[in-house]
């Protein structure tokens, strides 16, 4: 089984409409992400190398003990090394691609918690 057909049964069996098919957003050395179009929003799908398999772990952790402002954790296959998670709004990366280079790291952090607050 391949890492789409296994989101699209776990989506499919637990109540998720697919309203479109899988779109491929982004593929780096360390992830490959398909955003899944739902009747409830987006749903990604990110798959990692085994070295980084604990990412769906660690944002758990996150989200459970320190109430940051990270992707909610759907679903996780330790076999294939890859989970689903809940669209969380904008991605960190594109603040930080509108921030001078020179900035620091922290004041791009701030300002993504700012806008992203519930």
């Amino acid at each position: 089984m391949n890492i789409i057909q296994w989101a699209e049964e776990y989506l499919l069996s637990n109540g998720f409409t697919l309203t479109g098919q899988p779109e491929h957003v982004r593929t780096m050395p360390w992830s490959s992400v398909t955003r899944f179009i739902t009747s409830t929003g987006y749903i990604y799908l990110k798959q990692t190398p085994p070295d980084l398999s604990l990412e769906p772990v660690i944002t758990q952790i996150l989200y459970d003990q320190f109430h940051a402002s990270v992707p909610v954790v759907i679903a996780t296959n330790k076999e294939l090394h890859c989970f689903l998670m809940k669209d969380a709004g904008n991605p960190l990366r594109d603040l930080f691609k509108s921030l001078d280079r020179r900035g620091r790291l922290t004041d791009g952090l701030k300002e993504f918690i700012a806008e992203n607050k519930t």
